[in-house]
């Protein structure tokens, strides 16, 4: 039963997402600068990559359903704290917490797919999960820009904290108590044993600078400075700027479901999705070009943006069909260590170089571009890494 997993990570997605649409409000609020905003904002990038390896551990150890419903708790608390916040000190702290509950969220579902299917099934599964997931990323766009006159940004969390406490009761109550197919990891040595043997393969580090540079910005710009780019550098409303988002994230759901009838139909044939994961990580790399160049019809390229990075979650299956089952819970978490790491770098950074930029004279839309330049800069080096790495296996 996938369904539960799916939902909750929706929900994580959505608090991930939401400060892209209430950055206004924080930075009046409190009065952030940028660095300010991109460091309260990516607390829950470095406090989620922290807890990689040892959810990883736990996944293994104890099954997807008991720590995923443990740590949506924290996920709810998080929530309620950021909605009473009043300081910039407990938005950090609120945020820390929501980073901790949240950094489950997908790699349970991904555990629960290894527990519940073989194979190249697990790909399209994975890609369904993602495609579910990608509806709360699409809530904090034009729907909470809609509600935020009505209910405010302290609202908007209050809700998102009770709809997570009722996503942890239905996972508790409709999901196997025990994994359908994996053993209980062994002692805890056994278990960071397993973690130091992902860590030193060279397959992961294949894929680890790709994920980390690529999807790791991605989020560092879906879940802050999109709408900051579209306002400043495309001159839009922050109406036109949640438009354009809310269209990006429909994009990356019809992306997922894509790639998941893509891998079906690849696994029926036992062929590896590694030339649709090479192409799609191509054709971000030129959207991002197309982005920067703010070219025309803009909706149309943050709309092909989104269907292009969908592509780039098949890293996941690809990398754990390449190790035993038992360390999958391992090497999902160990790359996603990697993913938030980079979103954690990446948004921070963006906010440290607008500053920068701002300091000699210059307004945030060059800041902006020069933040966005080396970010792509970095994202074509570990592309090309990718590539080189994977041919000689």
């Amino acid at each position: 039963m996938v369904i539960p997993f799916a939902l909750a990570y929706a929900l994580s997605q959505f608090v991930r997402s939401a400060n892209a649409v209430i950055a206004p409000e924080l930075t009046a609020e409190f009065d952030l600068s940028a660095s300010e905003l991109g460091l309260l904002t990516s607390t829950y990038f470095i406090v989620f990559a922290a807890a990689q390896l040892p959810v990883g551990l736990l996944l293994d150890r104890y099954g997807s359903r008991a720590v995923e419903t443990s740590l949506l708790f924290v996920l709810a608390a998080g929530c309620l704290l950021f909605s009473l916040s009043g300081s910039v000190a407990s938005l950090a702290w609120s945020r820390a917490f929501i980073g901790l509950g949240g950094s489950v969220c997908l790699m349970a579902a991904f555990k629960a797919i290894v527990e519940q299917f073989r194979g190249l099934d697990r790909a399209p599964m994975n890609s369904l999960v993602l495609a579910i997931g990608g509806m709360g990323s699409i809530a904090a766009t034009v729907p909470l820009a809609t509600l935020l006159p009505l209910i405010g940004w302290r609202g908007a969390f209050a809700a998102a904290a009770a709809a997570t406490l009722a996503c942890a009761l239905a996972l508790f109550l409709v999901t196997p108590r025990q994994p359908m197919q994996q053993p209980v990891a062994g002692d805890l040595r056994d278990a960071w044993r397993g973690a130091s043997t992902v860590l030193r393969s060279g397959r992961f580090w294949c894929f680890a600078p790709h994920m980390m540079a690529a999807s790791g910005g991605f989020m560092a710009i879906q879940s802050l400075w999109a709408v900051p780019w579209m306002m400043e550098v495309g001159s839009m409303s922050r109406s036109e700027a949640a438009g354009h988002l809310l269209a990006l994230g429909i994009a990356v759901i019809v992306g997922h479901l894509s790639n998941a009838s893509a891998a079906a139909w690849l696994a029926r044939r036992q062929t590896s999705p590694y030339r649709l994961l090479a192409w799609g990580g191509a054709a971000t790399l030129a959207c991002e070009v197309l982005i920067f160049a703010d070219a025309e019809p803009r909706l149309l390229v943050w709309s092909m943006y989104g269907i292009a990075f969908s592509t780039l979650s098949l890293s996941y299956p690809l990398l754990t069909g390449e190790f035993p089952a038992e360390l999958a819970g391992r090497l999902n978490t160990a790359l996603n260590l990697a993913v938030f790491a980079g979103a954690f770098v990446i948004q921070w950074g963006f906010g440290l170089i607008v500053d920068a930029v701002g300091l000699l004279g210059q307004a945030d839309a060059a800041g902006l571009r020069v933040a966005y330049a080396v970010w792509m800069s970095m994202q074509a080096v570990a592309y090309v890494w990718l590539v080189a790495r994977y041919r000689i296996g």
